[in-house]
């Protein structure tokens, strides 16, 4: 719940950090990633608080898997080069069909 709103601990109460289950609509995480989203009104790169949760999700994945599958995959560089292409796209359509400003 923290990477959803940006580290800062005034937004996870301890209650949040037992709803684990964040692909519920009402979940404390997605409501803790919108207050954080809405806090500060930032023109054109406002965040949009519908999307804040997805984005910073999709965001902490990639940041996660692009380091693992490069060490993984030293020794296969076609491999390597598939699957960070691969996340990279991921990464690339999450930020046009639901961009986050």
């Amino acid at each position: 719940p923290y990477a959803a709103v940006a580290g800062d601990a005034r937004y996870v109460p301890a209650a949040c950090l037992y709803d684990w289950r964040f692909w519920k609509e009402e979940n404390s995480w997605r409501l803790a990633a919108t207050r954080k989203a809405t806090e500060v009104h930032l023109a054109f790169l406002h965040v949009t608080p519908k999307l804040a949760f997805r984005s910073q999700l999709v965001e902490l994945m990639g940041k996660i898997t692009l380091p693992v599958i490069s060490t993984w995959t030293t020794s296969k560089p076609m491999t390597q080069m598939v699957l960070i292409s691969f996340i990279g796209s991921i990464l690339w359509g999450n930020s046009v069909i639901a961009a986050p400003y």
